[in-house]
């Protein structure tokens, strides 16, 4: 038995393709803002400014940060960046003489000690009795390792970032250290 009616006429596939296409483009651009957006903000989520007056412990030593700075990290390891980020320096516990310590941050940071791009080995005394021995690596790094006499307390691999001088960040690294008490 007919009805009488026309059969429906069959839809073109080029409105579901089109949606399709328009729902695949903002899955694709959720996805970018999420792997764009989220590991900052992870790798954020213990940052605390620093209040210039409470001391980080790292190791067996103290570090008393210049107020406005990011810390992160623990007694283990902490990160500890100037306001603009344009200074970002590690500092680790390390053990043994310090001109050894140094050596093996040397190696720990490029595998090798690579006589090339590393600067001369400096020791200087600081204001509280410490004694620091740094050196200059590449265009970007300083590495240095404090310790209390012959015994190498921490150690500091800092890095300035692509678009900034390390030379203009030398007075901050300088304040950095000028805190550290054991």
């Amino acid at each position: 038995m007919t009805t009488g009616g026309r059969m429906p006429f069959p839809r073109a596939p080029w409105d579901r393709i089109l949606a399709l296409f328009g729902a695949l483009g903002v899955v694709v651009f959720l996805v970018l803002a999420a792997v764009t957006v989220i590991p900052p903000v992870l790798a954020d989520r213990d940052a605390r400014v620093s209040d210039g007056a409470a001391p980080l412990t790292v190791g067996a030593a103290q570090i008393i940060v210049p107020q406005g700075w990011i810390v992160t990290g623990d007694a283990v390891q902490a990160g500890i960046r100037t306001p603009d980020a344009a200074l970002i320096t590690m500092v680790t516990p390390t053990e043994g003489a310090p001109e050894e310590a140094l050596q093996r941050l040397l190696r720990a940071e490029s595998g090798v000690v690579p006589t090339a791009t590393v600067g001369p080995l400096r020791t200087e005394t600081l204001e509280s009795g410490l004694r620091i021995v740094h050196t200059d690596v590449g265009d970007d790094a300083v590495l240095s390792v404090i310790a209390d006499g012959d015994r190498a307390l921490l150690g500091l691999v800092s890095r300035v970032g692509e678009d900034f001088d390390r030379a203009d960040y030398r007075a901050s690294l300088g304040l950095l250290v000028a805190g550290v008490r054991s």
